[in-house]
């Protein structure tokens, strides 16, 4: 396993900006980096990836104030002609922030960038913000926590403490036995989780829709089986082979064909009732934004009748691929991973 961090890549990263920059200019921008990684607020963090991934910004003042911190740490720092500059800032302070602790904040940046990898808008710049993204899910598994040896052996001590007429107490006695409880409690709940999944499954009939998998149709279930799905997860990050249980739901539901079959993304909304779309979106519409993208062309779609080709001026508004070919589980699986976002907003 690597042991590099963002620092140590930092000078190669920067080139992007600026393949011959001064390297006196360096800790001036990862000390105004380490300021910036301070900030906990997902609304921030949403506008700096726009800004890595050249999407539109939603605050101006958020952006103001991620540049203003570097002028602030560098007096040099160019305020004009610095859009390239400021994207490749943005990436690697996002590089840093996620590396270093697992907090709610990084939670939502790492689903935002999962979510956003789906339009594979990152073309022309070399620095692992995706990979990032997917590191930071790995290493905060609340899955593989559960997984952890714990020692036993605090439940005997704790019995023979018991049985002496006069105990004295101290944490070191009681960390162990709370360790342990808690890791009762989550693999409790790890086992609900699997449980409710394979009932679920087994049950083939969706609490969403009210109806059965093979009544409610495979177009409609790519809704309906990832916002079940979604509520059935019980954990911060997605199930870990949900992309394969949603797959059989699609197959259950239509057969193999309509889950590999490729289309449009607008073709497959139009295949979509659109009461089901409703159903989704209306809860969640305040939310909604192009952090989770396919939520936000459902949304957008909406607008328009059954009848009318809305892919093309809705691609125009928001600036997202409506005619990217994808298969249904393709479809289903993002939706699934933007409604866990949602979940935890």
């Amino acid at each position: 396993m690597s042991t590099y961090t963002a620092k140590d890549y930092f000078a190669d990263w920067y080139k992007e900006a600026d393949k011959n920059s001064d390297v006196a200019i360096h800790p001036k921008r990862i000390n105004a980096i380490n300021g910036l990684i301070k900030n906990d607020v997902k609304e921030f963090w949403f506008d700096i990836i726009r800004c890595a991934l050249s999407r539109p910004i939603v605050s101006q003042a958020n952006l103001d104030k991620f540049i203003n911190e570097f002028k602030t740490k560098d007096p040099g720092f160019p305020l004009i002609n610095n859009d390239n500059l400021v994207k490749v800032l943005a990436a690697i302070t996002i590089c840093f922030k996620i590396e270093k602790i697992n907090s709610v904040a990084n939670n939502h940046i790492a689903y935002a960038l999962n979510n956003l990898r789906f339009f594979n808008p990152l073309k022309k710049i070399s620095i692992p913000l995706f990979e990032s993204a997917t590191k930071y899910k790995e290493r905060n598994s609340e899955r593989a926590d559960i997984d952890a040896v714990v020692d036993l052996s605090a439940l005997q001590d704790l019995q023979e403490k018991l049985a002496e007429t006069e105990t004295v107490w101290d944490k070191n006695d009681i960390d162990p036995v709370i360790d342990i409880i808690t890791y009762t409690a989550d693999s409790l709940s790890l086992l609900q989780e699997e449980s409710n999944i394979l009932w679920w499954i087994f049950g083939e009939y969706s609490g969403t829709s009210g109806k059965g998998f093979k009544e409610t149709g495979a177009a409609n279930i790519s809704l309906t089986a990832a916002k079940d799905l979604s509520q059935l997860t019980k954990f911060t990050f997605d199930f870990p082979s949900a992309r394969s249980i949603l797959s059989r739901v699609i197959n259950i539901a239509g057969s193999a064909k309509h889950t590999l079959k490729e289309s449009t993304i607008e073709e497959i909304i139009t295949a979509i009732d659109k009461d089901y779309i409703v159903a989704l979106v209306k809860p969640v519409e305040n939310k909604i934004s192009d952090i989770t993208p396919i939520l936000l062309i459902l949304q957008k779609s909406l607008n328009y009748a059954s009848t009318d080709s809305w892919g093309d001026p809705v691609q125009q508004q928001i600036k997202l691929e409506t005619s990217k070919k994808i298969s249904l589980i393709d479809f289903c699986y993002q939706l699934y991973n933007e409604l866990l976002l949602m979940k935890n907003l």
